[in-house]
């Protein structure tokens, strides 16, 4: 995903705002984790989550776009685990 997925799931308009901030801040997460998977330096991966976590501070219901973007980061290290 990327940050103009993040967008697309703000503008979904069959769900509640504090919905689409939800899916918005998980598209973020993954997105940073896939570049972070990728990345050979690691200033390249501190870049990525620095540019997420910037993003997500701007999404509205802080609440909701903070559980999303934590809930991306436990499934990517739980799938992780289960390999």
């Amino acid at each position: 995903l990327s940050r103009a997925g993040a967008l697309e799931a703000l503008q979904d308009e069959s769900l509640s705002e504090a919905d689409c901030a939800e899916r918005a801040g998980a598209a973020l997460a993954e997105n940073a984790l896939e570049v972070i998977r990728k990345a050979v330096k690691q200033s390249k991966s501190v870049c990525a989550l620095e540019a997420a976590l910037f993003d997500l501070q701007r999404l509205p219901h802080p609440k909701q776009a903070n559980g999303g973007f934590a809930s991306a980061l436990v499934a990517y290290l739980e799938r992780g685990l289960a390999q």
